[in-house]
């Protein structure tokens, strides 16, 4: 395979305007976007005013990682082509599919490795778009090389034995589950070329989503 950097890009944008396309953020092994999440215990606490110690029993059953990164390579194989490429995602599209996947209730449960097992034993109790990489929660986290624009999540393990389940078979990322067209940067060039014509706009309206939404 040639150099991972000289590869076809392709960007992934949203097929719809509605969202209807995001359904899940699953757990998975092996996350594409290269970046584990991290499993929180419960910790102890210190009052200082009555001198009381506390230790909250058990785990705190929580994982929180990145489900999405702006503009980060991901390598793919179109296997019609025959082909490696990268995709990637922009600031915007990120935020967007944050912003639907809310809208669409899809946080009170979740899948593994993208298969049809869903639980309600596990679910998001945050969510949020990194704005200020050296004030956001996810460094006091430990999270390092944190890029503005990037989705993290929380979410929250009810049941002991997926819990464990969790920690004992490898599970280490979040994936997002939804229908993506694939904007190539040729499809980009000629956007930009009907955008700056002298077309009325209802025709470069017309041309632009006939580009985009042209199937491969």
């Amino acid at each position: 395979m040639e150099n991972k950097q000289d590869l076809p890009l392709v960007e992934l944008v949203l097929k719809t305007d509605e969202g209807d396309d995001i359904e899940a953020v699953s757990i998975v092994k092996d996350p594409a976007i290269e970046k584990s999440f991290q499993l929180f215990k419960a910790v102890e606490l210190f009052n200082k005013s009555t001198r009381e110690q506390f230790k909250a029993q058990g785990d705190k059953q929580e994982i929180t990682g990145p489900v999405m990164i702006p503009d980060l390579k991901i390598l793919r194989y179109n296997e019609k082509k025959k082909e490696y490429y990268n995709c990637w995602f922009s600031a915007e599209t990120v935020k967007e599919c944050a912003s639907i996947y809310l809208k669409n209730c899809n946080h009170t449960k979740a899948n593994f490795d993208h298969l049809d097992n869903f639980s309600s034993n596990v679910y998001v109790i945050e969510s949020w778009i990194v704005e200020d990489p050296e004030l956001d929660k996810s460094k006091a986290l430990g999270f390092t090389d944190v890029k503005p624009g990037t989705w993290f999540m929380t979410y929250k393990v009810v049941n002991p034995e997926l819990w464990a389940k969790i920690k004992s078979e490898g599970f280490t990322g979040f994936s997002i589950e939804g229908f993506f067209t694939e904007f190539e940067i040729e499809k980009e060039k000629m956007i930009y070329s009907i955008v700056n014509s002298n077309l009325n706009d209802t025709d470069k309206e017309i041309l632009i989503k006939r580009i985009i939404y042209t199937a491969e």
